[in-house]
This record gives structure tokens, C-alpha cells and sequence, in this order.
């Protein structure tokens, strides 16, 4: 029998989170948000007290579910007002409001993104470069505060931040960031306005420096190709052009370039598939593949979503391997409860809600999946590693449908042995630039991607004639032949 019983209370502290951040983000100004979320936290600060004195009264007669959904919905919409609230603090959120230039001290926590505007004004720039900066101390109008708050800073796009780690002062006009619960504002500065205090520690640089090896990887590789493989190597969306990415949103491929639980997958199956070939025990399997874990994290970098895949890919690994499917669903609700308090705002993104309900498609629906591929004349016939891929692969997208298509994202049919084909592709590509990194000599995989005859290169006509991924030695065995 499967343990489900976190699945309620997990359910609808999500929903109470999400509403709350949702609500509180149409505000017009930060002060606004002040003070509504302080009012909120006020508010379900009593509800709590009320519940308990109501439960203690009557609970022999309340039903257990009940009692734990209202603690739910009492847990989640007191996490996002407090979230809220700590990212509109005095006097920030009036410099914030009031548009003054002000001078931040922080450390870069991210790389770079190139943002579009489709509707720009004629004094504005149409594109522009968005980091985020986690700050230590701000001072605007004579006034200094030393305060921990993540802004997101903007850049003209010819500009070239300093890698993630680096300690900057930046000089800038604050702004508002409507509809954003995840900083205190956004910051915008000319590229001779930000100064470099310190260089990233070695953990920060190690991981840019293998970044950048990946993009120089892909000079001389077509633009779109290596758009795809930095996308699907570490996440990397900054080649991606305005076309391309709609293209993948139309394939209902879009996912596929996000560092999300498909990357974290792999890697922790290939380390575990490795650690197993060592003939090791369980408990060095999990720990090898926490570390590896925790090694693409900071390769990565940081990122919100980063952050959720490797945090719910943690905890639901510690789980399948200790307690089997039946302890599934209890670690997966865990695991957005933890994220839920510790990170809030992930509450209100697209992002959280793709990895929790394809990790339960996987616990709940791949093993139906695959013993209905078991039975089925047709694919009888097909090897089980490749039922196997496939039932994963149908399983997730199930469970991911009613989200995609609220999002306004195709869901075809193309996409099961399209995200198959890509994810080998992501696999090959990841052995070779972890090969270059630690062997100068290593010739292992070419750098210029798969061909068009790979199942992960076609995109529903996404890359015509292009390469994609990792190469493909069909043409060498025709030349063979």
C-alpha cells in the first residue's frame, strides 16, 4: 500500500502559498506589500491560535484529513506573507517606490540573462542583461543599511558581468519589479557603474570556468544546435534566440532546456549506475550520488530552480532507495513542504508544479505504464530498456498535461521518443565535457552534436538539417558499409 499521508497537508499548504503570493504580487508598490503582508501574517497568526483552541475543544469529533488541511492551508499562507514581507523592508521599500539612485554591495548569485522587450519605449534599450544580486548593504539619500535582500540587477546587453561569486558595488536607479515575489526590486546600472570588489572562490570559479569551456565547445556549431546542448548540459538559455524558444514551447519540448528533474535524473542514475558496477551498498550509492548531486548544483549555479530540482531529487533519492514506491509519495510531499518553508516564492512557479507532478507520474503512473507495455502485442517486442525509457517518458508526460496545457504549451505525440532522443544526447554530452574537463587528452565524443537520423534531433521540424547534440556515427557506418 502507498504511503500518501503528507499528500494532504502538502497539498494545500502549496495552494495557500500560491494564492497568497499571487494576491500579494498584484500590488502596485513594495509599501503596499508591506503592509498587506504584515496585516496577513497578523491574520493567520489568530486563525492558528483559533484553530488550536477549536481542535483541543472538538477533536473527537473532527476528521483527522481536515485537521491537517487547515494546518496546511494556515502553514502556506503564513510562509508567503512572511516571505513577502521580509522583501519590503523599511527604508528600502520606499527608495524602491520613489525610484532613487542608490549604491548596493552584494555578491553576484547567478549568470547572466538576456532579456527582450517585445514593446519598448524610443529612449529605451530593446534588450538587456538581468542578474541577480544578493546584497549585504544598500545606501540611497545619505542613508546606509546593511541588509540581506536579493535585487535583480540590469545591465545593457553589451555588457559583460563579472562571474557568479564576485563580490560588486553597483551603482544604479532602484525600480519596482511588477508581478516578481522573488526580490526586493530591480536595480539598473550602466556597465561603468559596477565595480568588482573580489573574485569568486574556487567552487564559484571552478564551476564558471567549466561553463565557459562548454560555450567554447560549441564555436563553430550553428546557433540553434548549440542553443539546444547549452540548454541541456547545464541549463544554459542565454543562446537561445525569441524563435527558437517558441518553436519548443509549440513541440512541447520547452522543459527540455530548464535545469529541472530530468537533469538532476540523470545525473544521479548515472552516478548510482556507476557505484553499482563497484559492487557497492546502498548507503554509499546514496551518498555518491548526493555529492554528484550537490557538484551540479554549483555547476549549474544556484538558480531558484536549480535549487527545487536538486532539493526534491535529494529527498525523493534517500526515499525510493530506503522505502521503495510506497515511501513515494510521502517523500515527494516532504520534499514541498521543506521547500515551501525554506522558499517560499517557489510556490507561485510554473517550475515547482512541472517537478512535483512529473515525480509523481514516475512513482505513481510508470509502473501501470510499464506493465501495460508488458502486455501490449507491440511493444512486447521491443527491448525493456527501451519499454522501460518509454513508460518513464509517458508517465511524466501524463502527469504534466493539465499543466502544459494551462500554460499554452503543445503536448504531441512527438514529444515521448523526441525527450528519449534528447535525453541520449544529454547523457553522451555530459561524459564528454566531464572528459575534457578532467583530461586535457580526452578526444571521446565530437563537439558538434547529432544528426538529423537521431529521434531527439527532429523537434517536430525544429532543427532541419542541423545537428543537435551529441554526434552520431550512422553516416560513418553508411561510409563503412
Amino acid at each position: 500500500m502507498i504511503d500518501g499521508r503528507l499528500l494532504v497537508p502538502a497539498s494545500t499548504a502549496w495552494l495557500a502559498s500560491a494564492s497568497m503570493l499571487a494576491v500579494l504580487a498584484r500590488l502596485p508598490t513594495a509599501a503596499d506589500r508591506q503592509v498587506w503582508s504584515a496585516r496577513v501574517v497578523i491574520l493567520v497568526l489568530l486563525a492558528t491560535v483559533a484553530f488550536v483552541v477549536l481542535t483541543l475543544l472538538l477533536r473527537a469529533r473532527l476528521a483527522r484529513w481536515a485537521v491537517v488541511a487547515v494546518a496546511g492551508l494556515l502553514l502556506g499562507g503564513s510562509v508567503a506573507a512572511m516571505h513577502v514581507h521580509s522583501l519590503s523592508p523599511q527604508p528600502v521599500s520606499a527608495w524602491v517606490d520613489g525610484r532613487v539612485t542608490a549604491a548596493a554591495w552584494g555578491v553576484v548569485s547567478g549568470e547572466p540573462v538576456l532579456r527582450t522587450q517585445s514593446r519598448a519605449a524610443v529612449w529605451q534599450q530593446p534588450s538587456h542583461l538581468e542578474v541577480r544580486l544578493a546584497t549585504s548593504r544598500v545606501s540611497a539619500r545619505g542613508q546606509v543599511v546593511d541588509i540581506d535582500i536579493p535585487l535583480l540587477l540590469r545591465l545593457p546587453a553589451d555588457a559583460r558581468p563579472p562571474p557568479p561569486g564576485s563580490v560588486v558595488h553597483v551603482m544604479g536607479r532602484l525600480s519596482t519589479v511588477p508581478g516578481n515575489v522573488q526580490v526586493a526590486g530591480g536595480l539598473t546600472a550602466k556597465a561603468d557603474q559596477l565595480l568588482v570588489l573580489a573574485e569568486p572562490g574556487w567552487v564559484d570559479a571552478t564551476a564558471h570556468a567549466m561553463r565557459v569551456g562548454l560555450r567554447a565547445a560549441l564555436v563553430g556549431v550553428p546557433p540553434r544546435a548549440g542553443a539546444l546542448v547549452a540548454g541541456l548540459a547545464v541549463g544554459d538559455e542565454s543562446l537561445q534566440s525569441a524563435d527558437l524558444d517558441e518553436q519548443m514551447r509549440a513541440s512541447g519540448l520547452s522543459h527540455l532546456t530548464a535545469v529541472s528533474g530530468g537533469n538532476v535524473s540523470i545525473v544521479v542514475v548515472l552516478v548510482v549506475w556507476l557505484v553499482t558496477l563497484l559492487r557497492r551498498g546502498l548507503a554509499t550509492r546514496v551518498v555518491s550520488a548526493l555529492v554528484a548531486l550537490a557538484f551540479f548544483v554549483v555547476l549549474v549555479g544556484p538558480a531558484p530552480s536549480v535549487l527545487r530540482a536538486a532539493a526534491m531529487g535529494g529527498l525523493v533519492l534517500i526515499g525510493m532507495l530506503a522505502g521503495g514506491r510506497r515511501a513515494g509519495p510521502s517523500v515527494l510531499a516532504a520534499s514541498v513542504l521543506l521547500l515551501l518553508v525554506l522558499a517560499p516564492g517557489l510556490a507561485a512557479s510554473w517550475g515547482l508544479a512541472l517537478s512535483a507532478f512529473a515525480t509523481a507520474g514516475l512513482i505513481l503512473l510508470a509502473p501501470r505504464v510499464h506493465d501495460r507495455l508488458d502486455r501490449w502485442p507491440v511493444s512486447r517486442r521491443w527491448p525493456p530498456a527501451v519499454r522501460e525509457a518509454a513508460s518513464i517518458t509517458l508517465a511524466a508526460q501524463l502527469a504534466t498535461a493539465p499543466l502544459l496545457i494551462a500554460m499554452g504549451a503543445s503536448v504531441g505525440w512527438v514529444s515521448v521518443p523526441d525527450n528519449n532522443g534528447i535525453r541520449l544526447c544529454h547523457v553522451l554530452r555530459l561524459v564528454h565535457e566531464t572528459g575534457r574537463y578532467l583530461l586535457p587528452d580526452f578526444q571521446g565524443l565530437p563537439a558538434d552534436g547529432c544528426r538529423r537520423g537521431t529521434p531527439g534531433s527532429r523537434l517536430q521540424g525544429l532543427v532541419p538539417a542541423q545537428r543537435v547534440g551529441c554526434r552520431a556515427s550512422v553516416q560513418r557506418q553508411r561510409r563503412e558499409r
